[in-house]
């Protein structure tokens, strides 16, 4: 027995001096392959991508594994673009598989980016600073062999994925930075950009989880669930790569969105949004053709109305929200012009003007639509004071809408607060249209009553028609009642 236990213990020395040689072995076959190699190294990943790519320093270190380190990566941009990096990292660590080490091959099984900063661009003509990635040369690579291809990114993530499976993905506190001259605002940056990827395949689907802070300085975004696959009938098709994934994002303010576009071209300039709002949804269908599902609770939630003119007397006003949002959205991001088609259904919404002679909103239920090319109200019922309301098919740009108004029993105390409680009107029914300008309106109203007491006036039988629409070049609005029946 002692014997065997003296060959064991002789055996698991052996085994562990075979490993420690073998380990040294490799790290150091590797720091001299990594050695010599370096320029070529370099020069290889400079012609594939098309840009000047610098490190400050690659090395082999052992961890749990075996781990190359590349330091202070730095990719250059398109000089058409920027002198600044495309890319820059101040580390990007790649685990590798250790037997193929021993044949002086290098098989990746994770890789990490530590602090990675991206710079996205995108010109007036709609051109991407990616769109030259792999086919354009700077005046340092011009002996470098140029690269072919229509598809150029398309190229490149072939050529270094089509047959790497990543077991592990991740990005730790990155940045993106984006900016689209085509949209005439600022620019987005997204911080603290962490990513969590397994299974990284392009052949195969694989999963992953994002968090980042979006128009904050607190990580407001979680992404989660699986995408994949990205080669079709063995080529890239990025485009159809599906989506299965699940999000939640907030706090996030509306008035930081809107100063991504050019100044009213979402929502108008007189409409403010400070609040934040908190939402979860999925993300369905392909990079392409995508779905997107929304919902979100709104417990009063603001919106200020500023008038454009500084005049005297114009204060802003606030509007107080209550209710749930549901969005569903199609969107085409790849298409030369982005475009989407964007339904919100609202339920159980009440509105309240703030300091306004103005009547509370509630039981509103509706649909509004969006498009790039405009606004517009499904038909929507809702309660104000004692009367049901609806409107007609609103649109907002040019302003068109048809609505009513009906009450069996209304005081006009609970339309207009400073009436009188004492007057009344039975049987009401005011019904219009609104057209012209959101900011210069153009109103036709009837108004039609069986009997009230107004003005201290009794009536019956009551039938007005009105008209109001802006004087040009007055400060005065002009407003016509003709009296039918009264």
């Amino acid at each position: 027995m002692r014997r065997v236990l003296l060959i064991g213990g002789l055996a698991a020395g052996v085994g562990i001096l075979i490993a420690v040689a073998i380990t040294a072995y490799a790290v150091n076959n590797l720091n001299a392959i990594i050695a010599y190699n370096q320029q070529r190294i370099l020069h290889r990943v400079s012609w594939e991508l098309g840009r000047k790519v610098d490190v400050g320093k690659i090395q082999a270190r052992l961890r749990l594994r075996l781990a190359i380190h590349v330091a202070d990566v730095k990719v250059a941009d398109d000089p058409a673009f920027s002198d600044e990096s495309f890319l820059s990292t101040a580390e990007i660590a790649l685990d590798v598989q250790f037997i193929p080490l021993l044949r002086g091959k290098v098989k990746v099984q994770s890789l990490e980016l530590a602090q990675p900063h991206f710079r996205i661009l995108r010109n007036a003509d709609r051109k991407l600073n990616l769109d030259s990635l792999g086919v354009h040369l700077s005046g340092d690579l011009q002996g470098l062999k140029p690269v072919k291809g229509a598809s150029a990114i398309g190229g490149i993530v072939w050529s270094v994925a089509r047959d790497l499976t990543i077991e592990a993905l991740g990005i730790e506190d990155g940045t993106v930075y984006y900016s689209d001259a085509t949209l005439r605002g600022a620019p987005l940056q997204i911080n603290h950009l962490d990513v969590d990827m397994t299974g990284f395949h392009t052949g195969s689907q694989f999963a992953g989880e994002v968090k980042a802070a979006v128009l904050s300085d607190q990580p407001n975004l979680e992404v989660s669930g699986k995408m994949g696959l990205m080669l079709r009938d063995g080529a890239l098709d990025l485009p159809s790569c599906p989506l299965d994934l699940q999000f939640r994002s907030g706090p996030i303010v509306v008035d930081g969105v809107r100063k991504l576009l050019a100044s009213g071209a979402l929502i108008p300039v007189e409409l403010s949004m400070p609040d934040p709002v908190t939402m979860a949804g999925t993300v369905k269908g392909t990079v392409q053709n995508v779905a997107v599902k929304v919902n979100s609770e709104l417990p009063a939630y603001r919106i200020f109305y500023r008038p454009a003119t500084n005049q005297p007397g114009n204060v802003p006003r606030a509007l107080d929200l209550n209710g749930a949002i549901a969005i569903y959205a199609v969107a085409h991001p790849l298409d030369a012009r982005p475009n989407f088609d964007l339904t919100a259904a609202l339920t159980q919404f009440s509105a309240r003007f703030e300091s306004a002679q103005l009547p509370a909103i509630t039981n509103l239920n509706g649909q509004i639509h969006m498009t790039p090319h405009g606004l517009d109200v499904e038909p929507t019922r809702f309660t104000i004071g004692s009367g049901q309301a609806s409107l007609e098919a609103i649109s907002l740009r040019p302003l068109r809408a048809e609505f009513t108004f009906e009450a069996d029993s209304l005081q006009l105390s609970e339309i207009v607060p400073r009436r009188p409680p004492s007057e009344f009107v039975r049987s009401l029914i005011v019904s219009g249209k609104l057209s012209g300008e959101l900011s210069a309106p153009r109103v036709m109203a009837r108004i039609k009553s069986a009997a009230g007491f107004v003005q201290n006036a009794a009536f019956t039988n009551l039938n007005l028609t009105g008209r109001y629409a802006p004087t040009t070049g007055s400060s005065r609005n002009h407003c016509r009642w003709t009296r039918s029946t009264a």
